[in-house]
């Protein structure tokens, strides 16, 4: 039986488990939510039951009346609250098959969060999961520039710009935004476009 960390039943049940609580027989749920937005962008997903294996306690799951509607994957690395030591490619941060392991992690990095097509409330509800379940001291994202916007309205901040840190992405920069930790030197201006 999966572990639950957080629980709703207004008209609908939800509740977030963690990846690695799910039997396999739901794996392929997982897949075809994350190959509608990134079959093109993450060079691992032809060999899932593989990166569940790496990377299943890390991940985060909605599942919504007994459906999984909505994925986040993270990776624990030691960046000692600097930005510049975070990994400058998507391959770097999660190693083959997001095999990727850090002696000593300090900083948990959000990599992707994916919904169902029709979905709603996703990103609420697994954010803020992971802000309560995950203890690094720091805490940040590697979003696609189209998609950082999303985490200023949870309170994140952007710190870093990495040039073409997903090349197969439709929008290959990532922004790194933090939501907590990091050198709060480090916190910048919010960009025009973050900030519409």
């Amino acid at each position: 039986m999966a572990r639950t960390l957080t629980a709703e039943q207004n008209s609908r049940t939800i509740a977030v488990v963690w990846g690695a609580d799910l039997s396999a027989a739901r794996y392929p749920e997982i897949l075809a939510i994350l190959s509608q937005n990134w079959r093109t962008a993450d060079p691992y997903l032809d060999d899932f039951s593989t990166v569940m294996r790496h990377a299943g306690g890390d991940m985060l799951v909605r599942i919504t009346d007994g459906e999984i509607d909505g994925v986040l994957r993270t990776k624990r690395i030691r960046s000692r609250g600097r930005s510049g030591r975070v990994p400058r490619s998507f391959e770097e941060l999660v190693g083959p098959s997001w095999s990727r392991r850090d002696r000593l992690a300090d900083t948990r990095i959000l990599v992707d969060l994916t919904k169902r097509d029709g979905a709603s409330g996703v990103a609420r509800s697994l954010i803020t999961a992971a802000l309560r379940a995950f203890s690094e001291p720091n805490v940040a994202t590697y979003s696609p520039e189209d998609r950082a916007v999303l985490h200023t309205r949870f309170g994140a901040h952007p710190i870093d710009r990495i040039e073409n840190g997903r090349p197969r992405h439709s929008s290959p920069h990532v922004i790194l935004m933090c939501y907590r930790g990091f050198a709060r030197a480090e916190r910048r201006p919010m960009p025009p476009y973050l900030a519409a």
